[in-house]
Order: C-alpha cells, then sequence, then structure tokens
C-alpha cells in the first residue's frame, strides 16, 4: 500500500515538474539557436578563412600585373594556413570549454532553483524566519 501511495504522489508531482521543465527550457531556445549561429561560423568562416585571406593577397597583385614569385606565394600560403590553423584550435577549445561551463552553471542554477532548497532559518535571537528562494 505503501508503494501504491507514492506511486500517487509522484504522479501528482508530474504536471507540476513538467510545467517547470517547460520554462527552463523556452528560456533556453535562444542559447541554443546562438550556439547554432556560432556553429554555421565556425564551420564555414574559420575553416574557410586562410583560402579568403590568400585570395585576398594574391588577387590585387594579379589584377595589377604582378609577377607572383613562387617562394613568397608559397610562404605566404604557409603563415596564412598556420595562422587560421592556430586560431581554429583555439576558437574551439574555447567555445567547448564555454559550453561545459554555462551548462554546468545552468544545471546548478536550476538545482538551486528546486522547491526542496528553500530553506528558512533564523537572522538573530527574537527575529523571525525569513525564506530563502
Amino acid at each position: 500500500m505503501v508503494v501504491g501511495a507514492r506511486t500517487i504522489k509522484a504522479y501528482g508531482w508530474e504536471t507540476h515538474y513538467l510545467e517547470k521543465l517547460k520554462e527552463a527550457r523556452s528560456g533556453q531556445v535562444i542559447y541554443v539557436f546562438l550556439q547554432g549561429i556560432i556553429g554555421f561560423l565556425g564551420l564555414s568562416v574559420f575553416q574557410n578563412g586562410g583560402l579568403i585571406v590568400t585570395i585576398a593577397i594574391f588577387i590585387p597583385k594579379w589584377m595589377n600585373g604582378e609577377l607572383l614569385d613562387e617562394s613568397v606565394s608559397i610562404s605566404v600560403m604557409a603563415m596564412v594556413f598556420f595562422l587560421f590553423i592556430s586560431i581554429n584550435a583555439m576558437t574551439y577549445y574555447a567555445m567547448t570549454t564555454l559550453q561545459q561551463f554555462s551548462a554546468v552553471i545552468q544545471r546548478m542554477s536550476s538545482v538551486f532553483e528546486m522547491e526542496e532548497y528553500a530553506t528558512q532559518r533564523e537572522i538573530g535571537s527574537g527575529e523571525s524566519a525569513v525564506e530563502f528562494d
């Protein structure tokens, strides 16, 4: 009978916690959207940045009729490649770290907002109790 009572009690709280879950998820939609935009930029602009910079260096020279020296061209492409690979690696590491930190903070926030953590304590002798949410 105790097990049956616990089951009924659990189903009674189901709607309450479902509403809290919906509220939390509705606030996170913008963050999911922003993460998608940043991911798009990371996959398209950052990975092709070296090519864009190399073209931006070589096109004006070519349009002015200057000779594109092979040794200089290879050196420029190698430097651009190294810079953009380094920038990509640092960007992905920073984004991953920020996302993990954000997930931990959001989880801690949601846990501390639960009704189970609402407490009461006395401020001083003879004063009334104050409730903290």
